[in-house]
């Protein structure tokens, strides 16, 4: 999952970034699809990164929720910054 520079590839910082959204998104009971998100790349890091997530909820509407990720390092330097909007949708019977 390296690039060609032999440090984590962006897309698997995203995809870190993507799971801890969906978790929050989903954390209040509700069925909830990202309808966008963006990211800003802050520091690259060694191969061997640990890459943990946190995912909190800005605001919450009655259909649109949005959401802030940070991903940081072991030692807490952000690696990347996420705002994700996500949708909720009824559950079809």
């Amino acid at each position: 999952m390296l690039n060609f520079h032999g440090l984590p590839h962006g897309g698997v910082t995203f995809s870190v970034a993507d799971i801890a959204f969906g978790a929050a998104c989903n954390s209040s009971g509700g069925l909830a699809v990202a309808l966008s998100m963006t990211i800003a790349y802050m520091t690259a890091v060694p191969a061997e990164s640990r890459l943990p997530a946190v995912a909190r909820e800005v605001k919450q509407g009655s259909q649109a929720g949005f959401f802030e990720v940070v991903v940081t390092d072991e030692a807490g330097i952000l690696v990347a910054h996420v705002h994700g909007v996500a949708h909720r949708v009824q559950r079809r019977s």
